[in-house]
């Protein structure tokens, strides 16, 4: 998955007290690292050795132990396959949009393991994650398993919620006949299911009570009315809101609650 090349250097902390050849030093190490498979790790198809890193960042041998030695202290920086790959500590805090699959992750450990043994690799891959915290993103593949088992969930219900999330679909989706995007699709699913399985939904601040025979048939006014291009399930618990509901042997509209919804089933 491509990265986009956006550095920030939050001055605060650490970074805030290095000296200028170091932070300097830094900056240069950030932007090639910017451009590696898995961010802030200097691996991406070839492994750089540390000479070879500081000679990309064109850095002479008195400013890199310099600069290694201050960055070190810091912990702004660390070092695995003894001292031959460097990696950025906290990386999250100095990529913006950082994220990987782990195919891209296993890439990376198969490198430093074909360079420098599987003990190297064993250290990269336990670095890149505690150190770096970076986002893990599922492949497609997954997603869609993902998204299949979130519609079984509805039983015999499934049918319906398929037509109304239809109406999810961008313009330029429903223009080509295209699928969506399967992340955007399990964020939609998410928050359906959930208000399938509890009862409860929020709106304007407020929380409510519903019964899966009320979000169905709202589901199934929604989707009559051919709505598209939707955002969010605004307008699902607006007509949720408006239903009527038994209180008291009398019909009155959805009312904001207090708790749970321990009748729900």
């Amino acid at each position: 998955m491509k990265q986009p090349d956006v550095v920030k250097i939050p001055m605060v902390g650490s970074v805030l007290g290095l000296s200028s050849l170091a932070l300097g030093v830094f900056v240069k190490l950030l932007s090639l690292g910017s451009r590696m498979t898995v961010k802030g790790v200097m691996v991406n198809g070839h492994v750089f050795s540390s000479l070879e890193i500081f000679d990309k960042i064109k850095c002479s041998l008195e400013e890199r132990s310099i600069a290694l030695e201050e960055l070190e202290a810091k912990g702004l920086i660390g070092f695995a396959a003894q001292g031959q790959v460097v990696f950025i500590k906290e990386a999250y805090e100095f990529y913006n949009g950082t994220s990987y699959t782990d195919e891209d992750l296993a890439s990376v450990v198969g490198t430093v393991r074909e360079a420098y043994g599987a003990e190297a690799a064993q250290q990269v891959a336990s670095v890149t994650r505690d150190a770096g915290k970076f986002k893990q993103v599922k492949s497609v593949d997954e997603c869609r398993q993902e998204i299949v088992a979130m519609y079984n969930l509805f039983g015999e219900h499934r049918g319906r919620v398929l037509s109304y999330v239809g109406g999810f679909r961008t313009k330029i989706q429903m223009e080509t006949e295209s699928k969506m995007d399967p992340e955007r699709h399990i964020r939609i699913l998410e928050e359906l299911v959930t208000i399938y399985q509890t009862g409860l939904f929020s709106h304007g601040g407020k929380q409510y009570v519903t019964a899966v025979e009320q979000l169905m048939t709202a589901i199934d006014n929604v989707a009559r009315r051919g709505l598209v291009h939707l955002k969010n399930h605004n307008y699902l618990k607006a007509v949720l809101i408006s239903q009527p509901t038994k209180k008291d042997n009398s019909e009155k509209p959805n009312e904001p609650i207090a708790g749970s919804a321990k009748s729900y089933r």
